[in-house]
């Protein structure tokens, strides 16, 4: 699975890489910028092209770009900015030394875009920003986003800073890309909701850092991606049969809040589950049976789940139990999912209203520590409510790492780039889904998908991994077939067949 790194750590193996490639700084610059290069060839065929260059590395990444377009013929115009002593770092200054005569230099000039410029390059600030941007490299900042012609920022947007920064970006001079190209690996900012207006669409290029100096740097962050879950997958033998793919209980439903318990039952079938039981109050028991009849449909209380025996002598054979969707908030339901949660010893999915519940119960015992394999799977509403407010996506990621190692689960924190958080520390994001699955039902969905994988003795790690992966992937394909716009989470789940990886794939 791949790895992200934060700012810090991607500064160390670029250090890690010039010692044992046996090359200097330059060098690894060269290699950096020429990836840049080769993006500006193919886009942007022999055009006038506009360099901001600021006084540190990134600068001289800037520069090194100037160069080699230049001598392939591109009108290169350079606005080079030195820091408030009238310097630039030693690699930065290096290169500015190297920039032939063919190209207009502009030292410490108010950046004006020429009418014919086509591109505009962003080098002013990479990721060593410590301080906002000001002065002359703001007013350059400002004067290009104010401009109509696309931008590409080198690495990170001018102004944009590290990890920490991002709660108050807003306030900040800040670079909006067209385009950011991004050296060897996304920044873990681009997966940050704070960060949207400013990257754009997000290239990654591999300029050779040292393969075993990634792999032995630790990271608590990685990121989901085909391969990984392909190796994941379970193969099906020839001798399957519904008694050996897994025993799924759903606790779901509730008086006007049976579409939940019908899509979060459709998704667990789909998923490939051998037998489906659905737990559901009694007046839901006709809208089940009618709407999905391959489950088994089982009642306890008349609108709302309660007056249930919910210790696991007592309930339906399972491998696996998914509870929450439309289950609402009455208090003896309350009563049945701490029950439930606290004698059973069964694989757990947790969603939706059974985390307004959890929320109540770990009220009065903050220290609970759950026994068996659980999944919560919160949005960012529902995760606050479990634990504080906070200002980022960031911020609460790093409180919800804290969560799922405190209480021994794993926690789905849920949104673009989904971050599936583990008991060991580890937070692993996940790169499918898309803004059409921002609608209601789809978390519903999700469920169904976890419990099914819990049911077929997928460990809560992997089932999360996995799940959330899938759950993405068929939202993408629905996206494809009917839009964003009009992407309703039935739609997911009439694409779950094409988003598990084929045994010939």
């Amino acid at each position: 699975m791949p790895k992200l790194f934060l700012q810090s750590n991607i500064r160390t193996l670029d250090a890690l890489t010039i010692e044992q490639q046996g090359i200097t700084s330059l060098q690894l610059m060269e290699r950096a910028a020429q990836t840049v290069s080769e993006w500006v060839m193919h886009n942007f065929p022999a055009q006038t092209i506009a360099i901001l260059s600021g006084p540190g590395n990134n600068g001289g990444d800037g520069l090194v770009v100037a160069r080699q377009l230049s001598v392939v013929g591109y009108e290169v115009i350079v606005f080079s900015y030195t820091n408030k002593n009238g310097q630039r770092s030693a690699d930065c200054q290096a290169n500015w030394q190297k920039l032939p005569p063919t190209i207009k230099l502009h030292e410490n000039e108010p950046f004006a875009p020429q009418p014919n410029t086509s591109l505009i390059i962003d080098a002013l600030l990479g990721t060593g920003l410590n301080r906002p941007a000001d002065g002359l490299i703001a007013q350059a900042v400002s004067t290009a986003n104010q401009s109509t012609v696309p931008i590409l920022s080198i690495d990170m947007p001018s102004g944009m800073g590290n990890e920490t920064s991002l709660g108050n970006i807003a306030n900040q001079t800040v670079i909006k890309a067209t385009w950011t190209i991004s050296f060897q690996w996304p920044k873990i900012n681009f997966l940050m909701p704070e960060a949207e207006p400013y990257v754009g669409q997000v290239v990654v290029t591999d300029i050779g850092i040292a393969s075993n100096a990634i792999s032995s740097m630790p990271t608590p962050y990685s990121l989901t991606d085909a391969n990984t879950i392909k190796s994941l997958l379970q193969t099906r033998s020839k001798f399957a049969h519904k008694g050996t793919m897994g025993k799924a209980l759903l606790v779901v439903g509730s008086k006007g809040m049976m579409g939940a318990a019908q899509l979060s039952a459709k998704a667990c079938l789909r998923s490939g589950v051998g037998l489906l039981t659905t737990l559901v109050p009694e007046c839901g028991y006709e809208i089940m049976q009618i709407g999905v009849p391959e489950a088994m449909t089982a009642t306890c209380g008349t609108t709302h789940i309660a007056e249930a025996d919910a210790r696991p002598q007592s309930l339906p054979q399972t491998n696996a139990i998914g509870i929450g969707p439309g289950i609402g908030r009455n208090a003896a339901t309350g009563h049945y999912i701490a029950e439930l949660l606290k004698t059973s010893h069964l694989p757990m999915v947790v969603d939706a209203d059974a985390l307004w519940h959890v929320a109540q119960l770990l009220h009065n015992e903050p220290t609970l520590h759950f026994t068996s394999p659980t999944i919560f799977t919160p949005h960012e509403g529902e995760f606050d409510r479990l634990t504080h407010s906070h200002t980022t996506r960031m911020a609460r990621i790093e409180t919800a790492s804290t969560f799922a190692t405190q209480h021994n689960i794993v926690l789905v924190l849920k949104g673009a780039y989904t971050a599936i958080c583990l008991p060991s520390g580890q937070v692993i994001f996940n790169p499918t889904g898309n803004a059409g699955m921002a609608t209601g039902g789809s978390g519903d969905v999700l469920t169904g998908i976890l419990t099914t994988l819990l049911a077929q003795n997928y460990d809560a790690t992997t089932a999360a991994i996995v799940g959330v992966y899938i759950h993405g992937k068929a939202g993408d394909i629905a996206r494809d077939k009917v839009g964003e716009v009009s992407l309703i989470a039935s739609d997911i789940i009439r694409c779950l067949p094409f988003a598990f990886p084929r045994t010939n794939e």
